[in-house]
């Protein structure tokens, strides 16, 4: 159940695309089966109810035989982190709570490393500032030894912290927010399979950027990360290759055409190619998701596509490769006297929406 500002990050586990998307001027080829899905109040599992409204993002990853949960919540007058993980068969398994101090702790993701999972999320804990932290979980979620800390520099804000789980192995990346110098610059750092750090601190964004919500991928290359301009930057939506340590690759390239981006994006990346959605705000009063298609080389395979169009209203996009296309969810808001719902799509490799799925009422 929706309970808080943002309902899903992107953040994508870097799994491949099984679209192939060939080259610019070759398309993917429309896949020849249906998409199909359906949604019934039974699917919906309230796995956390939080009074507080303060913006977070909650992280999701597939695993081999079922997924991966991750939220902030305030029960003792701190915000923790929890997790869970739910079968293939759709059926929750048992909570677990992943911090138990007197500490802020918030923007948790989580991914698959094997059969286990390694979960990350921001804490100031025994800190004078926030910082960065990993911990290894098992099949089941159960802590595995202590939390890692990935970062050391109290002074910096860290935030949004993102996997990727890639041809060259795990990749964790990050904003960082210089509340002084007023910067905001894109980081990464190679983890381990036991989840502790593996290489050095990579910055994935040129000084003149202002990443805000990020998301990662790989394509044929190698890793990407998709970001849209914060504060003061450009307001469009920008990528940039890394390579396996994280540290940057080639020239950045702008993936929007309008410079009215939102702040919301997320990116389904493979190395054949994928599809990136983000928000934007259309003459500042109209918030739509739209769609944009890449090939393996990250060059764009048709035009900017408009995945809420008509009445409908929303922001929050977030995309996964599904049957050949995408699904991808959304907060529709509220519009002809409908309320505020999180929405999922079906979507072709060309961005062309083939179904709407309603799936619970949700905040604006």
């Amino acid at each position: 159940r929706d309970t808080g500002v943002r309902d899903s990050g992107p953040p994508p586990d870097g799994s491949v695309d099984p679209m192939d998307a060939g080259d610019s001027s070759t398309p993917p080829p429309r896949d020849a089966g249906p998409l199909t899905c359906s949604v019934t109040p039974d699917d919906v599992f309230n796995l956390a109810v939080d009074p507080r409204s303060a913006p977070r993002i909650v992280g999701f990853a597939a695993g081999p035989d079922g997924f991966g949960v991750a939220w902030n919540e305030t029960r003792d007058g701190f915000p923790d982190i929890f997790a869970q993980r739910i079968g293939s068969d759709g059926m929750p398994g048992a909570e677990v709570k992943l911090t138990d101090d007197p500490s802020q702790d918030r923007a948790p993701q989580i991914t698959p490393v094997g059969t286990q999972w390694v979960a990350a999320y921001v804490s100031n804990e025994g800190t004078t500032g926030f910082e960065l932290r990993t911990q290894l979980l098992s099949a089941d979620m159960t802590l595995v030894g202590a939390a890692n800390v990935v970062t050391d520099t109290p002074a910096q804000l860290e935030d949004n912290p993102v996997f990727l789980g890639g041809a060259s192995g795990l990749l964790l990346s990050w904003v960082e927010d210089d509340m002084v110098a007023l910067t905001r610059s894109g980081r990464a750092r190679t983890i381990a399979a036991d989840g502790t750090a593996s290489g050095a601190v990579q910055t994935t964004t040129a000084a003149a950027n202002r990443p805000g919500q990020i998301a990662i991928g790989e394509l044929d290359a190698g890793p990407v990360l998709v970001w849209s301009e914060g504060v003061g930057g450009s307001g469009d939506v920008l990528m940039q290759g890394l390579d396996a340590s994280g540290a940057r690759r080639g020239e950045v390239s702008t993936l929007s055409v309008e410079g009215n981006a939102d702040g919301t994006v997320d990116a389904a990346l493979g190395v054949s190619g994928g599809a990136v959605v983000f928000g934007v705000l259309v003459g500042g009063v109209r918030s739509e998701v739209r769609f944009r298609a890449l090939d393996m080389e990250g060059a764009f395979v048709g035009d900017e596509r408009i995945l809420t169009e008509g009445a409908a209203v929303g922001t929050d996009g977030s995309i996964a490769p599904f049957a050949g296309g995408y699904v991808v969810s959304y907060r529709a808001l509220p519009a002809g006297g409908s309320p505020a719902q999180i929405r999922v799509l079906l979507v072709d490799a060309f961005g062309d929406v083939l179904e709407t799925i309603p799936v619970a009422d949700a905040a604006e």
